[in-house]
Order: structure tokens, then sequence, then C-alpha cells
């Protein structure tokens, strides 16, 4: 595939993307449900078009990372079809979108060296500003799932912390694409988290949880490009 029809294809898929977004954001209820699938659709195309012209080392490991994360989101709008909650299904797709986020972090460890002492700095922070923040908006996730919250909220912010200690040591395009995505990924669970489970929800947090999570999607799947 050539690098135009790369990009077009890229491009066409990224504001496919947005446009489901703003569908998404404009529905309610159960019609948010196809629109939410069709951006993960849309954000994992994106990489699919530009995996050509990337780093063959990298960029097959964050295609397949993109690709699980695509499908936890589709398992979660399948949870949406139920009257009530699934929690079996939650665990799931956390499992699954746990697992696209180290497919991630792998690739960039096979390539690249990271220095640990920065990476695990980073991790520490943004984990200490996480509970934080959980503590100050009393966040409580439902019996049985505080554990996995946990364990999802680390995988998280280790990617980012990855992503971001990489593009620090080795500024380029697409680490400073793929820091940024990873972390608008933690910002987003961390507001999802408090619209969902916290004292006052608010709509604020939803909408910042949406968005800076289509964002990250975008992000990780155009630094592929640049890797």
């Amino acid at each position: 595939m050539s690098v135009t029809l790369s990009l077009i294809l890229a491009i066409a898929a990224s504001l496919g993307c947005l446009a489901s977004v703003f569908f998404y954001l404009k529905a309610k209820g159960q019609a948010r449900r196809l629109p939410y699938s069709l951006s993960a659709v849309f954000a994992l195309f994106v990489a699919m078009a530009l995996v050509p012209q990337g780093s063959p080392g990298v960029a097959m490991w964050l295609l397949g990372g993109s690709g699980l994360i695509a499908l936890a989101d589709l398992l979660l709008s399948l949870r949406k079809r139920e009257a009530g909650d699934v929690p079996a299904l939650l665990l799931i797709a956390e499992v699954v979108s746990a697992a696209g986020f180290l497919a991630c972090a792998n690739g960039l460890m096979v390539v690249y060296q990271p220095e640990w002492e920065g990476v695990l700095s980073l991790f520490l922070v943004g984990l200490i500003a996480a509970l934080s923040y959980k503590k100050r908006k009393g966040i409580r996730p439902q019996h049985g799932l505080q554990i996995p919250v946990l364990l999802y909220l680390c995988t998280v912010l280790f990617m980012g912390s990855l992503g971001i200690a990489l593009a620090v040591r080795n500024p380029s395009a697409g680490l400073i694409l793929l820091g940024l995505g990873g972390v608008c990924f933690a910002l987003s669970l961390n507001a999802q988290l408090a619209h969902s489970y916290g004292k006052k929800p608010a709509c604020e947090q939803y909408l910042f949880a949406r968005g800076t999570y289509f964002l990250a999607q975008l992000l990780l799947g155009w630094s592929i490009l640049f890797l």
C-alpha cells in the first residue's frame, strides 16, 4: 500500500471516528451503542491503514493492542444491551483491554530500551495522583470490582508511563503521540471511575472521560506512522 493511500484511508477513518463521537455525545441511552461501537472500529481502521508505513518491530504490536482495545469497547457496547449490570462481561472487557495495553507496552519494550528508573518514577507519580483523586472523589467500585479496577488502572498507567519516558528520552513524533495517548487513556479512566463510582458523578466527568478516551485511540493509531 502506498504512503498516499495509507494516509487517505487513515484520515477517512479518523473522520469516521470523530463523526461517531459526535453522534455518540448527541445521542442518549441505548442509542449510544452504535456510534460507540463504530468509533472503536474506525480507530482500529486508522491503525490498520498506517501499519504498512510503521516499523515492523513495533507496528504489529500496536495494531494488536489497538485491536484488543477495540474488542473491549465492543464487549462494553454489548453490556449496555442488557437491562441490568453484567459484572462478568465488564470484567472480561477489562481483561481484554488490559491485554491490549500490555501488547502496546511489550512492542515498545522489544524495540526500544527504556530507562526503568524513569518509567517506574512516572508510574508511581501517576498511581499516587490517581489514588489521591480516588479518595477526593469518593470513588468506590462495587463489590468484586475493587481489585480488578485497581489492576486495570495500573496497566493503563504503566503503558502511559512507558510511552512518556521513551518520548522524553527519544523525542520522536511517534513516541510523543504515543505518550500523549497514554496520558489521555489514564485521564479518561480516572474521570470515568469518578463518574461511575464517585460520590457526586457529574456530566462534565463523563464528557471529559469520553473525549479523552476517543482522542487517545486516535493518538495511538497515528503514532504508528512515525514509529
